[in-house]
């Protein structure tokens, strides 16, 4: 079997490649038709008969593929560019369904054949278009230089409009602009992107069929330095009796503001005013909290807004009077009794009405006292003067009784 196949090896290659060359002969001039395909974005005339409605639309497929017989020389002469696929919504009806058409270019129209297109018709669904005016929202990113905070955006303008399918603007629930603020220390100005949030705040996506007004919103923003003033407090009013007013204190007992350079540089403490304490027939100490907010000075504002602040007013005892400075009052209130009980007071006369003569008058009380004293010594001779007696007081009682 070997031997066979081994045999007449020349001639067999002979009758290979004469084969081939009967084929490409046969070939070249039978110019056998082969089909080709081409794939084709599909587009969309009279569209303005849906937007005129207020009505936007979506299409199934936005691609058609196209189908033909072309011969095989020509097959390289034939690309996408020689076709157009398109819709007319001319011809849109309720069914929704709408023909796909395809435009051959003349000069290939003579090399191809039997065009047809897959699929040959879409299906265009229509939605009501919604105009809606949305604010400008306005937040920051990054943190400024230390020492530094970030004033309120200004916008302009401060809204725009969303134009665009029901389903699709009803997803949007906030537009606005972020500012990057990193290590800034001085006043940013420029235009920012317009950005959507959903309901729970995050940044979405929208469809392209969703329009602006405008894409692009200016904003100004300044950049202020921070500053800490102390809190001074008061209180009105007296604390009950025997108590004082020792000390009126705050916590926290400084506070940061920011605000332009001439605002900050006027002031270095806040006061709250008196009347907002009061102690009256206070025997404890009284405290409130309170927004600060309320007594910033005009211009300034909080760099942590909502602090609030516990003002104190702090009462204690009156000091008591000590023992030894009763005694001491003690004493001289004795010397002073004393004093007055060795004292005489003055003999006055009156002049006796018709005789010229002068009569004595009443003794006083002292007197008398003088006199039952120097008459009871005189008595009772063997009687030695009681503690407390003075020889004084017998010898005055002599001296009235010889008169």
């Amino acid at each position: 079997m070997k031997g066979r196949l081994n045999q007449n090896l020349g001639l067999k290659a002979i009758s290979l490649v004469a084969a081939f060359i009967i084929w490409l002969l046969v070939v070249n001039i039978s110019q056998p038709e082969i089909t080709a395909y081409q794939t084709l974005d599909i587009e969309v005339e009279n569209a303005d008969k849906l937007t005129s409605a207020d009505k936007t639309y979506t299409m199934d497929t936005r691609t058609v593929r196209v189908s033909y017989h072309v011969r095989s020389p020509q097959r390289s002469s034939v690309t996408a560019d020689n076709f157009r696929a398109y819709v007319n919504l001319a011809d849109y009806s309720i069914t929704g369904a709408v023909p796909v058409y395809v435009d051959v270019d003349e000069s290939v129209q003579g090399l191809i054949s039997d065009v047809t297109l897959n699929p040959m018709v879409v299906h265009v669904d229509t939605e009501d278009i919604q105009r809606k005016r949305f604010d400008i929202t306005t937040s920051t990113t990054g943190r400024t230089m230390e020492g530094y905070m970030a004033g309120e955006i200004s916008v302009s303008p401060d809204y725009v409009y969303v134009i665009g399918p029901v389903s699709e603007v009803g997803q949007i629930s906030e537009v606005g602009i972020e500012v990057n603020v990193a290590e800034a220390n001085s006043a940013l100005s420029g235009k920012a992107p317009v950005v959507f949030y959903d309901a729970n705040g995050n940044e979405i996506s929208v469809d392209d069929r969703i329009s602006l007004s405008q894409t692009e919103i200016s904003y100004e923003l300044p950049v202020y330095r921070i500053k800490s003033l102390s809190v001074v407090a008061n209180a009105e009013g007296t604390p009950a009796e025997g108590y004082m007013l020792e000390s009126v204190d705050s916590s926290p007992s400084f506070v940061d503001v920011y605000g332009d350079e001439e605002t900050l540089s006027k002031y270095s403490s806040i006061t709250i005013p008196e009347e907002e304490l009061s102690i009256n027939g206070a025997a404890t100490t009284v405290t409130r909290s309170l927004d600060i907010t309320p007594y910033l000075p005009e211009g300034l504002r909080l760099a942590q807004p909502g602090t609030e602040v516990t003002i104190a007013a702090r009462i204690r005892r009156q000091p008591q009077v000590t023992a030894a400075t009763d005694e001491t009052d003690e004493t001289d209130s004795e010397v002073l009794i004393g004093t007055g009980a060795e004292e005489e007071e003055p003999t006055e006369t009156q002049e006796g009405e018709g005789t010229g003569e002068t009569l004595p008058e009443e003794p006083s009380a002292a007197a008398s006292q003088h006199e039952s004293a120097g008459a009871s010594q005189t008595g009772a001779s063997q009687e030695e003067p009681r503690e407390g007696e003075s020889r004084e007081a017998g010898t005055h009682g002599e001296t009235a009784s010889s008169e």
